[in-house]
């Protein structure tokens, strides 16, 4: 029997190795998960602080691109106003210019028609005074002298001053 003995012996060597390999696998697992535990908080907590310092970094460019902005913005309000402001200068200073030239055309075309009817009441009375002539030789060459004693002298045309038509005068 000392052969199935030490089979035997040999059996439970075996077993206890297994065993003491199987504890020591199991011990080196439960290390290596708790060393992965530990490395997954270690890396969780090294991200969340990286996330937490770009946030901030973030919001921090974000305040100063918004300062930056709002700077930028007032210089362009500013500009902007200056700019508008001088165009409506220069808009006023061209609707005044527009206003008075308009202004000496008008009073030129008024003064030009003031001439105008001045000279055609001239022509006017010129031309009356030979229309009455005319008629006047006309009756003369017609009637003679004996139908003249019944006709009313004529007034005198002043060609400077227009002269109103009157019902009694004989038109031509």
């Amino acid at each position: 029997m000392a052969l199935k003995d030490k089979w035997q012996q040999d059996r439970i060597g075996r077993q206890q190795g297994v065993q003491e390999r199987q504890q020591q696998v199991q011990t080196t697992l439960s290390l290596w998960q708790q060393e992965r535990q530990n490395q997954a908080s270690e890396f969780r907590e090294d991200l969340e602080y990286r996330v937490r310092d770009l946030l901030a970094n973030y919001q921090k460019q974000r305040l100063e691109a918004r300062e930056t902005l709002l700077e930028d913005l007032a210089i362009f309000r500013q500009t902007l106003y200056r700019e508008v402001e001088e165009y409506l200068g220069e808009l006023d200073i061209l609707h005044q210019q527009m206003a008075a030239q308009l202004q000496q055309q008008l009073q030129q075309s008024r003064t030009e028609r003031k001439d105008a009817v001045q000279k055609l009441f001239e022509d006017l009375g010129v031309f009356r005074a030979e229309l009455q002539d005319y008629h006047l030789k006309l009756q003369q060459t017609v009637w003679g002298s004996s139908h003249r004693h019944s006709i009313k002298p004529q007034p005198t045309v002043n060609p400077g001053v227009p002269q109103p038509a009157t019902l009694d005068q004989p038109q031509g």
